[in-house]
């Protein structure tokens, strides 16, 4: 009995200490070449198009859709309206659907800079609304997307290193978003009951959706920058860093 305990401590041991490869399919580059952020700007839009469902050996989420349960409030007025709003539940489709990418490699900082275009990235939230609109008193809940075409994410991620039983591995200690998008598109579910009124709205929120534009360019990095981070920090406690990346030692 005790030779068979020993021998599960051992396996339990050796797993522990065994450290995981990259995911099958993701690209290894070599960080001592020339060409290293040309092999990243590949990779890890590679990667992130593999994410339509979750890996669950490395803890990784699926990414369409990236769902996150976040809150914002906001208060909005001038001539014709006087609203409160609150968004909740933020669903990110198209994440996967890249059409190119842009890796830059910090080694001295420790830095990670991405730039990540997409043709069309859409965005689903639960939204509440209350105040008033024009002469309409409005109390609702319902949903909106947003449309974002020709849009880039540029992210940064700095990183810190430590050491692990498996060696050295990285970890995000901060994490910054910005989205520009050359234009964007509303659709508003059943804000008064009225699918003429509805669609009257939404043609003007669209007219002016610069200003709305501006709001969301506030909201959506505080939403997904830190969880945007959070999942890149789970593969790097999964991998260490002599598995992610050739030619370090």
């Amino acid at each position: 009995m005790k030779s068979i305990l020993a021998l599960v401590y051992v396996l339990v041991t050796l797993n522990s200490c065994l450290s995981l490869q990259l995911p099958p399919g993701f690209k290894k580059c070599d960080a001592s070449k020339p060409d290293f952020n040309s092999c990243l700007s590949e990779a890890i839009p590679c990667a992130i198009k593999q994410l339509t469902k979750p890996i669950p050996e490395y803890g990784l989420p699926q990414l369409e859709p990236f769902l996150v349960p976040e809150k914002s409030n906001c208060e909005f007025g001038n001539e014709t309206m006087a609203i409160r709003q609150k968004y909740s539940n933020f669903r990110l489709y198209g994440l996967t659907k890249i059409d190119k990418g842009k890796a830059v490699w910090d080694c001295k900082n420790k830095a990670l800079e991405l730039e990540l275009y997409y043709d069309k990235i859409v965005i689903v939230v639960d939204y509440e609304l209350v105040g008033r609109v024009v002469l309409l008193p409005v109390n609702v809940s319902t949903k909106v997307g947003a449309e974002f075409s020709q849009t880039v994410f540029k992210l940064k991620f700095s990183l810190d290193e430590y050491k692990g039983k498996d060696g050295n591995h990285f970890k995000v200690v901060d994490a910054n978003l910005k989205i520009l998008a050359k234009n964007m598109k509303l659709n508003y579910r059943n804000l008064f009951k009225n699918k003429l009124v509805d669609k009257a709205m939404c043609e003007d929120f669209n007219t002016d959706w610069q200003d709305i534009m501006e709001y969301w360019q506030k909201v959506l990095p505080k939403v997904y920058a830190e969880p945007f981070g959070d999942v890149f920090s789970i593969l790097l406690e999964k991998v260490p860093v002599k598995n992610l990346v050739d030619g370090v030692e």
